[in-house]
């Protein structure tokens, strides 16, 4: 997923996603690859330790009731 894209799937104005995806990168939970060339954008994927922390909140959310 490209920054943009996590930006406007967010739902918040983009200053505000941004500096969250900036969190993330600075807690490890997520990576931003650096494009070869200007005409790529960046790429987000989530670490190891990113992916644990999703999955641990889906699950908590699965057990909330309705």
């Amino acid at each position: 997923m490209t920054v943009a894209q996590a930006c406007d799937a967010s739902g918040v104005p983009r200053p505000t996603a941004l500096r969250w995806v900036r969190i993330l990168e600075e807690h490890g939970l997520l990576t931003r690859s650096i494009p070869a060339n200007d005409d790529e954008a960046s790429q987000l994927q989530l670490t190891s330790p990113g992916l644990l922390s999703v999955s641990k909140w889906l699950r908590y959310r699965a057990a909330l009731p309705n």
